[in-house]
C-alpha cells in the first residue's frame, strides 16, 4: 500500500510539472539590475520570447547629467520593454539636469521627479497619468510638454517649479489636480484645451504673474479659487458655460487666439487685437498695426497686462501708433530694455508697466502725457522721462520718475517716393519726420536746391521733360539734420508682357488656369475670340470645368496709363469630342422646353433627340449645331402624358455604323450510350480527316450530355466516336 501510495504522488507531481509550462515560470519578477546609472525592476518576463517589462528609477542620488532612459533594455539574453517609472523614482536627484523618457513609459509615479534640477521636460504621448507632486520642487525646470494620452496631471504634480515659464497640456487631459501647478510665479500664461472638464480648488494658486488663460473649450465645471487674482480668463465664441466671471476671475470672450513670431494675439468680433504674451525668448519685437487671419485684418490696441513679463533678452520693442494702453506689468522684469518709445496714441499706461527694468534709462513720449494707474508707477530706476515741447500733461517729477524736454535731432519718418508719370501730370512728394521743432526742410532735384521748395511736401503741377530726375529732401533743426532716400521722378512707359499665356488641351471637365506677366502694367483684361471676358482683370484666367463653349483663343491686354500690350494668343482645345446634356421642363405632363445644360463639342452633324419615359409619348425635338457645338434644342411636338421620370438624352458626336459578333463558347449537344467511353475531336478541313483531340475520353453518365466548348477559331467541324 505504502509503495502504491508514494507511486501515486510521484505521477501527481509529474503531471503538475507537466501542466506548469516554462512560459509561465517568472521567478525573476522583482528582481533588479543597473546600467548607465539607472535601477531596473522586473514586473514581467516571458521564458519562451525572452522579453519582459521593467520599471526604472536611479541608481543612487549621486546620478548627474542628462540621462535618456532607453525604451528597450537588455540583460541576461532578456529584452525589456521599459514602462513605469516608479513612486520616488528620481526624487531628489538635484544633479539630474536633463532626462528624456521613452514613448514606452505609461506611468509617472508619485514624486518620481521632485527636487530634481531639470530645466525641460516632454512627457510622451504613451504616459496616461502623472503622480502626485511627480514634478513638485523642480526650481530650474522653465519648459514642460504634456503628451496627448495624459488623462490626469495629479495635484502638486509641478508645484514650486518656479521657473517654470511655458506649460503644454495635451488634448487628451481631462483633470487638472488642486495645486498641479501652484507656485509657478513666473508663469504668465497657459492654453488649456477642450478636454478638460475638471480643475480643482487651487490647481493655479500662487502663480501671481498668471495673467491669462486660454480655454479652448466648454467651461469646466467652475471652482473658486483655481486661479489666482491676476489671472484673465479668455474663451472661444461659441463655447459654453461661461459668464463674466468664472470660477471668480473675470471672463472675456474672443474669437481667437494665435502666436506670430514669437508674440501671442487675441483677435476680437470688433476686428482688434490685443498683444497677450510671447511664446520664446526675443531679442527685438516690432509689433505690427494690424495682423490677418483668415483674410481679415485685425488692428493692435493693446499690449495687454504681463504680456513681455521676464523677457530678458529683449533689447528693442517698436510700438506702433495703433495702440492705445500698456497693461499691468507689461514689460516688468525685461532687464536688457535701455530705451523705448511711447507713440502719442497711448492714452493708459498701466501698474508697474515696465517696473524694474534695470537697463531702462530714457522713455521717450510722442504725444501728451498718458494717464496712469493710481495704485502704483509704471517706471522705476533708472528711468528718465522724456517729452516733447507743446505736449501737455507733464510735470517733473512724473509717477515718480524725473522728466525733461526731449530734444532731438530729425529723424525721417515716411520716405518720399518714386513717381513715373505722363507729361502734363500733376505729382507730389511728400515726407514725414520727427524731432524737435522747429523743423526745416529743404528739396534738392539732382543735387541742387529747389527755390522755395522749403515745405513736407513738393508739388510739380505740370510735370516736362526737364522736370525728370532724382529728388530728395534735407531737414535741419538745432540738434542736426536727416537726409531722405532718393525718389526718383520718371515717364511712364507702356506695359511690356514677360510671360505670355500658353495653349494648353485638355479633357472636358479639367480645370484650367491662363497666366500673364508684364512690367509697368496697372491692370489687365482677358479675351476670349477677340470679345473682353467680363471681370477677368488680373494676370491669371482660370477656367473650373472645361466645357465645349471653352474651347477657343485666349489673349489678354496689360494696360497703364501709357498704353498697353497683348499677349500672344494660347489655344484652349480638347482632347476629344463629347456629348452634349439637356434638361426637360414639364407643364401637366406635356413638354415645354428642352435647355442644353452642356452644348458638347466635335460636332460634325445634327445629332437626334431622344425623349424616353414609360407613360408619356408623341414628343419630338431637333438640335442646332454651330461650329460643332449644340447650341439650341428646338421643341418640334410637346407629346403628352410625360412623367416626372422623364429624360433626355442628346446624340453622340461619334457616328457609328456596322456590326460585330463575336463567339466565345459553343454547346454541344451528345446523344451517347450510357456507360461506354468517348473521345470528343475537332477538325479544320474535312477533305484532310485531320481529327484533333478536345480533352481527355470521357464515360457517359448520361444517354443525353452537354459539353461547353472554347471557340479557338471559326471553321470547326466536332465529332464524337466510341473508344474501344
Amino acid at each position: 500500500m505504502t509503495k502504491k501510495f508514494y507511486h501515486v504522488l510521484a505521477v501527481m507531481a509529474l503531471c503538475l510539472i507537466a501542466i506548469i509550462s516554462p512560459s509561465q515560470l517568472q521567478a525573476a519578477v522583482g528582481e533588479t539590475f543597473t546600467k548607465d546609472q539607472l535601477k531596473y525592476t522586473v514586473y514581467s518576463e516571458d521564458k519562451v520570447t525572452k522579453t519582459g517589462t521593467v520599471s526604472v528609477e536611479e541608481e543612487s542620488r549621486e546620478i548627474s547629467g542628462d540621462i535618456v532612459i532607453p525604451e528597450y533594455i537588455e540583460n541576461d539574453e532578456y529584452t525589456y520593454l521599459v514602462t513605469i517609472i516608479p513612486d520616488n523614482a528620481f526624487d531628489g536627484c538635484q544633479g539630474l539636469t536633463d532626462i528624456v523618457i521613452p514613448n514606452s513609459v505609461t506611468s509617472i509615479g508619485d514624486r518620481a521627479f521632485s527636487g530634481c534640477n531639470l530645466t525641460s521636460i516632454i512627457i510622451p504621448d504613451s504616459v496616461v497619468s502623472i503622480g502626485y507632486s511627480a514634478f513638485s520642487n523642480c526650481n530650474y525646470l522653465t519648459n514642460i510638454v504634456i503628451g496627448n494620452g495624459v488623462t490626469s496631471i495629479d495635484s502638486f504634480a509641478f508645484n514650486w517649479s518656479r521657473s517654470l515659464i511655458r506649460v503644454v497640456i495635451g488634448n487628451g487631459v481631462t483633470s487638472i489636480g488642486g495645486y498641479a501647478f501652484g507656485n509657478c510665479g513666473m508663469l504668465t500664461n497657459i492654453t488649456i484645451p477642450d478636454s478638460v472638464t475638471s480643475i480643482e480648488a487651487n490647481a493655479f494658486n500662487g502663480c501671481h504673474n498668471l495673467a491669462s488663460v486660454y480655454f479652448e473649450g466648454n467651461a469646466p465645471t467652475p471652482v473658486h479659487g483655481a486661479f489666482g487674482n491676476s489671472t484673465t480668463i479668455y474663451y472661444l465664441e461659441g463655447t459654453k458655460g461661461w459668464v463674466d466671471y468664472w470660477g471668480g476671475r473675470p471672463t472675456v470672450e474672443c474669437k481667437g487666439w494665435l502666436a506670430q513670431d514669437g508674440i501671442i494675439y487675441i483677435y476680437k468680433s470688433d476686428e482688434t487685437a490685443i498683444i497677450n504674451g510671447y511664446t520664446e525668448e526675443l531679442d527685438s519685437v516690432v509689433i505690427p498695426k494690424t495682423i490677418s487671419v483668415d483674410s481679415i485684418n485685425y488692428f493692435v490696441t493693446s499690449i495687454g497686462a504681463y504680456t513681455f513679463y521676464n523677457c530678458g533678452r529683449l533689447t528693442n520693442i517698436t510700438i506702433p501708433d495703433s495702440i492705445n494702453s500698456i497693461g499691468n506689468n507689461a514689460f516688468t522684469y525685461c532687464s536688457s530694455l535701455t530705451s523705448v518709445t511711447i507713440p502719442s496714441s497711448v492714452s493708459y499706461i498701466g501698474y508697474r508697466a515696465f517696473y524694474e527694468c534695470s537697463s531702462l534709462a530714457s522713455v521717450y513720449f510722442k504725444g501728451d502725457a498718458p494717464e496712469t494707474n493710481e495704485n502704483g508707477v509704471p517706471f522705476s530706476v533708472p528711468s528718465v522721462i522724456y517729452y516733447r515741447p507743446g505736449s501737455t500733461g507733464w510735470t517733473n517729477p512724473w509717477s515718480g520718475r524725473p522728466a525733461t524736454l526731449w530734444i532731438e535731432a530729425p529723424q525721417i519718418e515716411e520716405q518720399p517716393k518714386s513717381h513715373a508719370v505722363l507729361e502734363g501730370d500733376s505729382v507730389t512728394f511728400t515726407v514725414s519726420a520727427e524731432g524737435t521743432a522747429p523743423l526745416n526742410y529743404q528739396w534738392y532735384k539732382d543735387d541742387v536746391a529747389i527755390e522755395e521748395a522749403i515745405r513736407e511736401i513738393y508739388t510739380i503741377e505740370s510735370v516736362t521733360a526737364e522736370d525728370l530726375g532724382n529728388y530728395k529732401v534735407v531737414v535741419t533743426n538745432t540738434e542736426g539734420e536727416a537726409v531722405s532716400d532718393v525718389a526718383v521722378l520718371s515717364l511712364l512707359q507702356p506695359p511690356t508682357i514677360t510671360v505670355n499665356p500658353i495653349s494648353v488641351t485638355v479633357d472636358n471637365g479639367t480645370n484650367v488656369v491662363f497666366t500673364v506677366e508684364a512690367q509697368n502694367a496697372d491692370s489687365y483684361q482677358w479675351y476670349k475670340d477677340g470679345t473682353a471676358i467680363s471681370g477677368a482683370t488680373e494676370t491669371t484666367y482660370s477656367i473650373e470645368y472645361v466645357k465645349g463653349s471653352d474651347v477657343g483663343t485666349y489673349t489678354a491686354m496689360a494696360i497703364n496709363r501709357a498704353g498697353a500690350e497683348k499677349s500672344s494668343p494660347a489655344a484652349l482645345s480638347l482632347t476629344q469630342p463629347y456629348r452634349a446634356t439637356a434638361e426637360l421642363q414639364m407643364v401637366n405632363g406635356f413638354i415645354v422646353g428642352i435647355t442644353v445644360t452642356d452644348c458638347g463639342w466635335g460636332y460634325e452633324f445634327e445629332p437626334k433627340v431622344r425623349i424616353k419615359d414609360e407613360f408619356g409619348e408623341g414628343a419630338e425635338a431637333h438640335c442646332i449645331v454651330e461650329n460643332g457645338m449644340v447650341t439650341a434644342i428646338i421643341l418640334d411636338n410637346p407629346g403628352s402624358g410625360y412623367s416626372e421620370e422623364t429624360t433626355v438624352k442628346v446624340g453622340s458626336p461619334f457616328k457609328y455604323v456596322g456590326l460585330k459578333a463575336e463567339v466565345k463558347q459553343i454547346k454541344l449537344t451528345l446523344y451517347l450510350v450510357l456507360g461506354e467511353t468517348y473521345q470528343l475531336e475537332a477538325c479544320t478541313d474535312l477533305s484532310t480527316h485531320d481529327w484533333k483531340k478536345i480533352g481527355d475520353p470521357f464515360i457517359a453518365d448520361e444517354e443525353e450530355t452537354e459539353i461547353i466548348v472554347e471557340v479557338l477559331e471559326t471553321g470547326r467541324y466536332f465529332r464524337v466516336h466510341e473508344v474501344k
